[in-house]
């Protein structure tokens, strides 16, 4: 079944939660810092992904994105989502953030939000391969998409997942790729 999403109530619903968006970090901050490991949330994502490798992958992530993870799922299968290409992506999507080196921290997705924009160009030359550990953290925030999609696809996901994955952040793919258009809603919807 093919969901239909009300782009104008998803958003609404994310306006009502926070009046500005530098509020709604602030807010996403405190939290991250505070989420804690739930053995039943990581049961439920174990059980709904179904494959050790694709959620040893996961299980890389903090507690936090591994609950936002769980709340993109739950958000497509309210919107009537049963494409298990889309869900599986939605259990995996930011999966790139994290690799055998180390993963990205808040404070890396705080310094990328900051420069992406104030500071575009700074961002570029922050972000190239192999620049040492907090380094690779900027890296890993930035190039997280592409790099999950090269993972879940080594972790046995399909070919259809990978692409979703690869492009949940693209707003130009979301707009030719209905599917990327969901995830990515959801995507931002689930932020808390």
């Amino acid at each position: 079944m093919t969901a239909v999403v009300d782009f104008t109530s998803v958003a609404a619903r994310r306006s009502r939660r926070m009046p500005s968006s530098i509020l709604w970090r602030v807010w996403q901050f405190v939290h991250a810092i505070f989420s804690r490991t739930d053995h039943h949330l990581d049961a439920e994502l174990r059980g709904l992904l179904g494959d050790d490798r694709q959620y040893a992958l996961l299980a890389r992530l903090t507690a936090f994105d591994r609950a936002h993870h769980l709340r993109v799922y739950a958000l497509l299968r309210e919107e009537g989502v049963d494409d298990d290409d889309l869900l599986s992506a939605a259990l995996l999507h930011d999966v790139g953030k994290a690799d055998d080196r180390g993963r990205a921290h808040l404070g890396h997705r705080v310094v990328h939000v900051l420069l992406s924009r104030f500071a575009r160009n700074w961002l570029d030359e922050m972000t190239e391969a192999n620049r040492g550990q907090f380094w690779h953290g900027m890296f890993l925030t930035r190039h997280h998409a592409a790099l999950g999609a090269n993972l879940a696809h080594r972790a046995g996901a399909s070919p259809r997942c990978c692409y979703l994955i690869a492009h949940h952040d693209d707003r130009e793919a979301a707009f030719d790729d209905h599917d990327v258009a969901l995830l990515m809603i959801a995507d931002e919807a689930a932020i808390r």
